[in-house]
């Protein structure tokens, strides 16, 4: 694994830095930055330069996404558009389709959701419910969708739903692009322990989908949704591969982010060097206890630091992301598990029903709150610790697949629930 530049990525490297320097400032109003980036193709790096992109190497947006994290510029447009949905579109949808969705993607104009989980497909998503039945050239969709991350928020879902039940479970799924402000669309927040509401339920209720809406062939689903998860991990790779901020200053603004989520990226990101200078200013770094949970603490940043490097090595090479990401998202889990616990070792049962104040003392108190209540939701999105463990069980060690006797049956004779 040599993650040394090659001399044309140190030029490509010192080029982005020299854009990056010229285009960001700080303050800047977020929709100029999108539209910056769009006009330039380094909103979505990977597309085609056709739609928008620039037809770039995994190298390249790797580069890209490390340089802009060091000069602390903002990310694309957040969601699962860009990485997602989009390419999805690119892949399998008509040109149309293209014309009208993947510009204001680009900018940030409209945002996505994804329509694919629900209360009883959600590891295995093939087992999904929602029925969508043509009449003429309208398709009417009815069903329930769950763990819908900012659909509250989303112009367009890219949707998963069954038009034949009389087919096994992959074969009779069809994708379409659904209007979230569509007559029949109820959403519908999960609050969570943290107070917020990031998810939501999404209730369909004979909610009519124009048959140019549908995303590939009849019944080619499953095969058009695998492009979207493929996606997913590809933007897992390369999303945290710009290193941390262990060097910065440790003034737990991360209590004020937006959301837990945002608070607990923002703090992982700091490195271990940030549970160290804590440790010092709360006067326990001498306490043994502390001293050893620092130590596990390093070793779980250290791994997640190398199954980072395996996966970017892997890219730069221009493959797709393998078990390694499996790996890292599992590893990644302990890891910010291990950080809240460590934050509660630090800070105590002041933590629960942290104050207000606006002092360091009640910032932390903050921190170790919402990273404790939001731990919980790692081991679950983007594909819970179960199914990874899965993964690497049959992938990597060889053991025997968990048998699947129903793969073949009509989905309508297949036993739900219960």
């Amino acid at each position: 694994m040599d993650l040394r530049d090659t001399p044309g990525e140190a030029t490509l490297r010192s080029e982005i830095r020299g854009w990056l320097e010229a285009n960001w400032r700080d303050g800047m109003d977020p929709n100029e930055w999108f539209t910056i980036l769009a006009d330039s193709g380094w909103a979505a790096p990977l597309w085609p330069e056709q739609y928008g992109g620039r037809g770039a190497s995994a190298s390249e947006a790797i580069i890209f996404n490390q340089e802009r994290q060091k000069i602390g510029a903002d990310p694309p447009p957040r969601g699962i558009g860009v990485p997602m949905a989009g390419p999805t579109i690119i892949q399998h949808g008509t040109e149309e389709q293209k014309e009208r969705f993947l510009g204001p993607m680009l900018r940030g104009e409209e945002i996505w959701c994804q329509l694919f989980s629900e209360p009883g497909a959600g590891s295995d998503l093939a087992a999904i419910q929602t029925r969508a039945v043509l009449n003429e050239n309208v398709w009417r969709v009815t069903g329930q969708k769950v763990w819908t991350t900012h659909a509250q928020l989303a112009r367009w879902g890219i949707l998963m739903a069954r038009h034949d039940p009389s087919l096994p479970k992959h074969a009779g799924i069809t994708y379409f692009i659904c209007d979230m402000q569509a007559d029949g669309v109820e959403i519908v927040p999960l609050k969570e322990m943290t107070g917020e509401a990031i998810f939501n339920e999404v209730f369909l209720s004979d909610v009519e989908i124009s048959d140019d809406l549908r995303v590939g062939e009849v019944g080619e689903g499953w095969k058009v949704s695998m492009t979207t998860l493929a996606n997913e991990r590809m933007a897992l790779g390369l999303g945290g591969l710009g290193g941390s901020d262990g060097d910065a200053p440790i003034d737990l603004e991360e209590a004020n982010a937006e959301s837990s989520l945002d608070t607990m990226g923002k703090f992982i990101a700091r490195g271990p060097q940030a549970l160290v200078e804590l440790a010092k200013r709360s006067g326990m770094i001498n306490d043994s206890l502390v001293r050893d949970e620092l130590a596990r603490v390093y070793t779980m940043y250290e791994v997640n630091r190398f199954t980072g490097y395996r996966v970017t090595s892997a890219l730069m090479k221009g493959q797709g992301p393998g078990v390694e990401a499996s790996t890292g998202k599992l590893a990644y889990n302990q890891l910010v598990r291990a950080v809240a616990d460590f934050l509660i070792l630090i800070a105590g049962s002041g933590a629960m029903g942290a104050p207000d104040d606006d002092d360091d003392s009640a910032r932390l108190l903050r921190v170790a709150e919402r990273l404790n209540l939001v731990v919980p939701a790692t081991s679950i999105y983007g594909g819970t610790d179960q199914i990874q463990r899965n993964i690497i069980s049959e992938r990597v060690l060889g053991m025997p697949k968990e048998p699947r006797t129903d793969a073949e049956l009509p989905f309508s004779e297949i036993k739900k629930g219960g």
